[in-house]
């Protein structure tokens, strides 16, 4: 008689060959990338991470002596002068985890931003105009907003800033939220209205990446996308590029299950 090991035995099997398996792929990996085209292997990225982390620490190092250097002029100078000099800000050379949280900050704001347009209108909609909410006019708007996006970049004829950011994400971004506002509304008792507005909003929390992204590429001279682009534009830099995309994507999944935690009910005493 076949018999078939119970679910315990295999919640212990299973954590038992992940380890091995993790260890199998970054040895796959790191053998690919001595075949051409040469890709970046876990070695090197793990090289080029080392390098950026020591070079932050550099740019800290360089901004502390700065200031530490302009308090001892102060100090000596004489105590009996009118006014001491102000203290000049010290211009930081933005280095990869400068320009990670400011992607970050700037993803953060276009996103509630857009919730904060978007939850109120999109419960509005579910309820004055139920149709209008659950047609697939409104599934097939979703997605107009990308082309868009992508229309308003390459037509941007110079630079632009923060505010311009934060346009293109909502640009991005709105019709989906008021979709997946609205059919959490539709679906949703009020027991769970608010953990089904934050599924909802989980594309376009996703969305706002991806817009920031491309439009920190073509507008920015700062950010993460801005950092990706400029490295695969240098010879011998797509390891660093590669990271770039990496920390992209895992602070878009950290993001995601950051909301799917607040949405979370609260465990009973």
């Amino acid at each position: 008689m076949k018999t078939t090991p119970s679910p315990r035995l295999s919640a212990r099997l299973g954590p038992r060959w992940r380890l091995p398996a993790v260890l199998l792929a970054l040895v796959l990996w790191q053998g690919l990338a001595g075949l051409p085209p040469h890709p970046p292997g876990p070695l090197q990225l793990g090289g080029q991470l080392v390098q950026l982390l020591q070079e932050h620490k550099a740019e800290q190092d360089r901004e502390r002596a700065f200031y530490q250097a302009e308090l001892r002029q102060r100090l000596a100078q004489d105590e009996t002068a009118a006014a001491l000099p102000r203290i000049p800000a010290f211009e930081r050379t933005p280095t990869f985890f400068d320009q990670l949280l400011l992607s970050l900050q700037r993803v953060l704001a276009g996103f509630a931003l857009t919730a904060l347009l978007a939850v109120p209108a999109g419960l509005l909609l579910t309820r004055g105009r139920r149709r209008i909410a659950a047609g697939p006019g409104m599934s097939m708007a979703r997605l107009l907003p990308a082309p868009l996006v992508l229309a308003a970049l390459l037509l941007s004829p110079q630079p632009g800033g923060t505010s311009t950011l934060l346009g293109c994400m909502l640009l991005g971004c709105l019709v989906p939220a008021l979709h997946g506002v609205a059919r959490a509304g539709r679906q949703a008792d009020a027991g769970n209205l608010a953990q089904a507005l934050l599924q909802g909003l989980r594309l376009p929390l996703a969305l706002a990446w991806l817009v920031l992204l491309l439009a920190e590429m073509a507008l920015q001279p700062q950010g993460l996308g801005h950092f990706i682009l400029s490295e695969l534009g240098q010879d011998g830099q797509s390891a660093r590029a590669l990271l770039g995309l990496g920390c992209a994507l895992l602070a878009a999944v950290l993001l995601d299950r950051l909301l799917l935690g607040l949405g979370q009910p609260a465990p009973r005493p």
